[in-house]
C-alpha cells in the first residue's frame, strides 16, 4: 500500500494474519514488504507462497524464496500485477522480459 488510506476490512480465517506494509515510494532500492517477509517466524514443513505486488517487490521476494528459503518452484507462485511508474502495456512488456531472463 502506499497509504494507510489503502487499508481494507478484510474478512478471514481466525488463525492468518494479515501485515499491512505501507511503502509510499516503491522503487527498486528498498523493499519494506521483503523485510516485512523476512522478519515473519517460518513454521516447520514445505510451505507453498504465493506473491501479488509491484513489479520491483515481486523481483526481491521471489529471489528470497528460491535462494534463501529455497521453496521449489512447484510451491512458488510470485508474479507483479503493475510496475510503478507505468502503463499496463509498458508492465506487461517488462514481465514478459524478466520471465524470459529467469527461465535462463
Amino acid at each position: 500500500m502506499t497509504t494507510e488510506a489503502d487499508r481494507q476490512t478484510l474478512k478471514k480465517p481466525e488463525n492468518v494474519e494479515i501485515h499491512w506494509v505501507i511503502n509510499a515510494h516503491p522503487n527498486a532500492d528498498d523493499s519494506p514488504l521483503l523485510d516485512c517477509v523476512k522478519s515473519l517466524n517460518w513454521l516447520d514443513g514445505q510451505p507453498a507462497v504465493w506473491a501479488a505486488c509491484e513489479f520491483h517487490s515481486m523481483r526481491v521476494l521471489r529471489q528470497y524464496f528460491k535462494v534463501e528459503r529455497a521453496i521449489p518452484k512447484t510451491h512458488l507462485y510470485v508474479s507483479s500485477y503493475w510496475k510503478v511508474d507505468s502503463t499496463e502495456d509498458q508492465h506487461k512488456i517488462v514481465k514478459s522480459q524478466d520471465a524470459q531472463t529467469e527461465d535462463q
